[in-house]
This record gives C-alpha cells, sequence and structure tokens, in this order.
C-alpha cells in the first residue's frame, strides 16, 4: 500500500499485512511503514524498490 496518512493508509494497510510505503515532503521516520519516500524522487523510488 502506498499512503501519504502514517493513521490512515498505513497503519490500516499494515492491520491487514499489506507491505507499506510511506509517501512525505519531509524527511521523517515511520515506526509503521516498511518504507518513507520522499514525494520528489516517488517515481524513481518505487522503480527501484520494484526491480527484485
Amino acid at each position: 500500500m502506498v499512503g501519504d496518512n502514517e493513521l490512515a493508509d498505513i497503519q490500516g494497510a499494515k492491520a491487514i499485512g499489506m507491505a507499506t510505503l510511506l509517501v512525505t515532503d519531509q524527511h521523517v521516520v515511520s515506526n509503521v511503514a516498511e518504507y518513507v519516500v520522499m514525494r520528489d524522487n516517488l517515481h524513481d523510488e518505487v522503480l527501484r524498490l520494484t526491480r527484485h
């Protein structure tokens, strides 16, 4: 799940077992989301994370 709200998007997705990516405009540390990505790097980071 990709979302920009830790409570509504990330915690909800985690509650049902989904992997999570928090999109943000500022440098933050998330205790819930597996990944945190700056909005201005979103495209590149999503591509990097999905190339396995």
